[in-house]
């Protein structure tokens, strides 16, 4: 069922890219497609099994970042990447009318640049 949505959803907004863009676009969308789906089971699993696990090294316990919380950590980071570039490949148009990505491609591209 989840996968019928998302394809609607992804197909939606491959309707509003230009046909040069649209191969590159279908691509991304798809890559984001995977990682929503991975960051899914991970998101469940950091839920029954908590973000933390614990670390044994001789007679020194720690708690650390679990493996699933941080691949999930490490997905976010991926799939925002790959959103803001897709939605730099939506007509300005279009960004207007999906309601507020916008002011969020503003704040995401500030933030992006204090990074580099």
């Amino acid at each position: 069922m989840r996968s019928k949505k998302l394809n609607k959803r992804l197909s939606k907004v491959l309707e509003n890219i230009s046909e040069e863009r649209r191969i590159l676009a279908e691509d991304m969308l798809h890559e984001a497609a995977f990682l929503i789906k991975t960051m899914t089971g991970l998101k469940a699993d950091i839920e029954a099994n908590g973000a933390t696990e614990l670390f044994k090294q001789g007679s020194n316990e720690i708690n650390r970042p679990s493996a699933s919380f941080q691949a999930y950590i490490a997905a976010v980071a991926k799939y925002t990447a790959l959103v803001g570039k897709i939605a730099k490949l939506l007509p300005e148009d279009t960004k207007k009318d999906l309601g507020g990505v916008e002011s969020w491609l503003r704040q995401y591209n500030n933030s992006n640049a204090e990074l580099q």
